[in-house]
């Protein structure tokens, strides 16, 4: 049997057209079949649909406004809408507004169907992957800057002993520097021979 990676989801009100569209794509997709809006996003919620065809004018709901929901919760998913020539100007209305990717007027033929089908599915493909691959550069962006962030905490932690014992050890030689200072002046206020002031000098 063909493994099956992709999967269509039909939404029609219409038997007919459900079982037309169901032969077009079952060879070589995974095909589930709704016949109303509501029934087609509980399929949607319990499975990984890849795109989703759908008529223009059912019950209840239009399919503009039904893509224009799944566009918010599946936004993934590819959308195609059956349509008649009477609602050309709603349906590209949908597609300006990124609710529909493509369009498609009754009565259709197969291959035309199926050629649409699979240029929507690449195109979402295509996305897919350029989006992993921002994905992917983003993580190892960070990844480079987390690393960065630990050599520098490294470089400043080896930096900061040193400077944290050097100051601390400040006010100690403060204190000593101030002794020696008092020392020589102490040696210059003394009464003393010229010999040994000269040898004080050559020490100073």
């Amino acid at each position: 049997a063909k493994e099956k990676n992709q999967s269509i989801l039909l939404v029609d009100d219409e038997a007919d057209i459900l079982d037309a569209l169901y032969d077009t794509f079952y060879d070589d997709y995974k095909v589930f079949k709704a016949n109303n809006a509501q029934e087609a996003l509980k399929i949607l919620a319990e499975n990984p649909i890849d795109l989703i065809i759908s008529d223009q004018r059912m019950p209840q709901t239009t399919g503009v406004e039904f893509f224009t929901q799944v566009n918010e919760l599946y936004p993934r998913a590819g959308k195609v809408l059956l349509t008649g020539y009477a609602d050309l100007q709603a349906i590209v209305d949908a597609i300006n507004k990124g609710s529909v990717d493509k369009y498609i007027t009754k009565p259709w033929a197969e291959d035309q169907i199926a050629k649409i089908v699979l240029e929507v599915l690449n195109t979402r493909l295509r996305k897919s992957i350029e989006e992993r691959k921002t994905i992917e550069t983003q993580l190892v962006q960070s990844a480079k800057m987390a690393s960065l962030g630990e050599m520098v905490a490294g470089i400043a932690h080896e930096i900061n002993n040193p400077l944290s014992f050097i100051h601390a050890n400040l006010g100690n030689l403060n204190k000593f520097i101030t002794k020696v200072l008092d020392l020589v002046e102490t040696y210059d206020k003394l009464d003393m021979s010229a010999d040994v002031k000269g040898e004080i000098n050559k020490a100073k």
